[in-house]
């Protein structure tokens, strides 16, 4: 499952590792739901429903049960302030489980202009 949107783990104001959005991604040549729901390129996930998002590996680890068309309770942090949304999932063409230990998914972090976390 999928909310049309790519995230990479860079650092934070301070100093820390959080997970940004960096590409908001078009479904079917429409907006996607999460640009539907109003989340902006350069916004930080901060929760999703009750649970927090550390990295883009959770957040990928919480979409995993999801089923599809399910409505989510997403927080984001936009300019200091928490900003809440609620943001329908949709099914993603199927590919094969990561293999192995987390791993931080850096990729857009300086296309936001934040640096990669490590």
């Amino acid at each position: 499952m999928g909310l049309g949107l790519l995230a990479g783990d860079c650092k934070d104001d301070r100093g820390g590792n959080s997970a940004y959005v960096t590409r908001l991604v078009t479904v079917r040549g429409l907006p996607s739901p999460a640009e539907h729901a109003g989340i902006r390129v350069g916004d930080r996930l901060v929760s999703l429903d009750a649970c927090e998002i550390p990295s883009t590996h959770d957040l990928a680890r919480q979409l995993r049960s999801a089923p599809p068309g399910w409505v989510a309770r997403v927080v984001v942090e936009r300019s200091g302030r928490e900003v809440e949304t609620f943001v329908s999932t949709i099914k993603l063409p199927d590919r094969a489980a990561p293999a192995g230990p987390p791993q931080l998914s850096t990729a857009g972090c300086r296309a936001i202009g934040r640096a990669p976390a490590k």
